[in-house]
């Protein structure tokens, strides 16, 4: 089945194994890094300075409105022609393809009552119920702020151990439940929590010691994530045979789905071969499995919708072989339990949009343009003014500026604009009684003046369950991983195929 599963992805063996060894190593590697990086308490020291450092700035953006500025005919006719391959239509195509889904084929598979039946009464062991242990605990509850702590755990531990003792000594496990457990929901019950089946329970160790238990039984302290546990066991409900109604439902599904798979592997292989075989039609293939020949509308290199979804189907329907050569695709496996092959009905080449169907289009991009030009220059010069020793509040009111000002701020406020956050935590700390100035260009096309008035570093203290945080809200084994790939970039001449992750 390995093989043959391999076989309809258009996979050997060798290949198969060979990328998951690399990706084996990659992921070790990966790991490896993380797990053993890690930050002196003086570099987490300067980065809690750095993180929680607080400024306090002014800043005021120069803006010019695009609606007042003029463009001429003439500009838009030497912008048109200076880049015709901005408004060009997108090169479109609409396919015909057939489809295999492993879904499909289980709907079409009928399995009897006599087929159910004959598996039920051949395999009775895989149609008994579960067995359930009735169990009570005691839970000795460490904080989970406090699970770093050694010696809370080592008190915890002293406290479940003097619980055994008082067991041995007689008192029965329901009262140490009822004075002692730290379960809320099930103390009050002598720590009753009901029947068990394997599975249920968040910790495997509790569940494997509980399951060798005898009735009456109870365990030494066991270590959990809640903190240490004693359990024991009350009553064992022996397995039971399901009756036939019950899995009836089940047995015709999981047949089914056996069926549907063993079948989609058989089609998908030999669809495989036809599409190939006849390379420049899907008919015969089509008909082969009943399949209907399906058409998608008008799609460019960056839709993503129906088949389009899947970047391997977008790509390969725009390569030369598709286009040119009108040849079916290979078989190709979109989702688990489902491939597709498809062809070229119609292909549009791109072409020049007329230059009054983007005139306005243009328009709008030129005023854009010259208005942030405009902003800039306006900007740095009222920057050389800041620098020169004019005030951010005289320019303001002089230029007709709006000045905002919100006080002391932490560098991750998203109530600024990111590049006016940088330049106010990039800029020179100021002396007392007076101000650092800078300016800085936006997206938007307006230009940033800004005013730094003074600077608050965070406390210096840093004490051990702090830096346990910090270190831990800094991921700093995965920054030293992303470092390492930073510097092979770098290095090395690297291709990513965006389209393909």
């Amino acid at each position: 089945l390995y093989t043959r599963l391999l076989q309809a992805q258009r996979y050997d063996k060798a290949r198969f194994e060979a990328e998951l060894r690399e990706q084996e190593k990659l992921e070790q590697f990966e790991l490896s890094l993380a797990s053993s990086s890690f930050m002196t308490q003086a570099d987490l020291q300067r980065f809690q300075q750095l993180s929680e450092q607080s400024r306090d700035f002014s800043y005021a953006l120069v803006q010019i409105s695009p609606d007042s500025i003029e463009v001429s005919d003439q500009e838009v006719d030497d912008y048109y022609k200076e880049n015709e391959v901005q408004f060009q239509t997108p090169e479109q195509v609409r396919l015909a393809y057939i489809e295999v889904a492993e879904e499909t084929l289980f709907d079409q598979i009928r399995v009897d009552e006599d087929e159910a039946l004959s598996i039920y009464q051949e395999q009775p062991e895989r149609f008994m119920t579960s067995e359930l242990r009735k169990a009570r605990h005691v839970l000795i509850r460490v904080p989970e702020q406090a699970a770093g702590n050694p010696a809370e755990w080592d008190r915890a531990r002293e406290r479940a151990t003097e619980y055994i003792r008082q067991l041995e000594a007689g008192t029965s496990f329901e009262k140490i439940a009822r004075l002692y457990s730290q379960d809320t929901l099930s103390a009050g019950k002598g720590g009753d929590i009901g029947f068990i089946a394997p599975g249920d329970l968040a910790s495997d160790t509790l569940e494997r010691v509980l399951f060798r238990l005898d009735v009456e039984e109870y365990s030494r302290p066991i270590r959990t994530d809640q903190g240490f546990q004693i359990v024991q066991l009350v009553e064992v409900q022996e397995p039971e045979q399901q009756p036939f109604a019950e899995v009836r439902e089940n047995i015709v599904n999981e047949r089914k789905g056996k069926l549907a798979q063993t079948r989609f592997i058989e089609i998908a292989d030999e669809l495989a071969n036809l599409v190939v075989e006849q390379p420049d039609d899907l008919t015969e293939a089509a008909e082969t499995f009943g399949l209907e020949i399906q058409e998608t509308g008008w799609l460019t290199s960056s839709s993503t919708t129906g088949i389009f979804a899947d970047s391997r189907v977008r790509l390969t329907a725009f390569t030369p072989e598709i286009l040119e050569e009108g040849l079916n695709s290979e078989l190709m496996e979109i989702a688990d339990g489902r491939v597709l092959a498809f062809r070229v009905l119609e292909h549009k080449v791109p072409e020049l949009k007329a230059r009054e169907d983007v005139a306005g289009q243009i328009h709008e991009r030129l005023r854009a343009r010259k208005a942030s030009t405009q902003a800039v220059e306006a900007g740095e010069e009222m920057y050389a003014q800041l620098q020169s020793g004019i005030g951010l509040q005289e320019l303001a009111d002089k230029n007709a500026l709006k000045q905002v000002r919100l006080g002391a701020l932490h560098r991750d406020d998203d109530r600024v604009p990111d590049k006016i956050m940088n330049l106010a935590f990039t800029a020179a700390r100021p002396e007392a009684g007076g101000v650092s100035v800078g300016g800085v260009a936006l997206d938007d096309g307006s230009y940033a003046l800004l005013e730094l008035h003074s600077v608050t570093d965070a406390p210096d203290a840093l004490d051990e369950t702090a830096a346990l945080q910090l270190s831990q809200r800094v991921n700093y084994g995965r920054r030293e991983f992303s470092a390492v790939l930073q510097s092979i970039k770098e290095e090395f001449d690297v291709r990513i195929f965006e389209n393909n992750l």
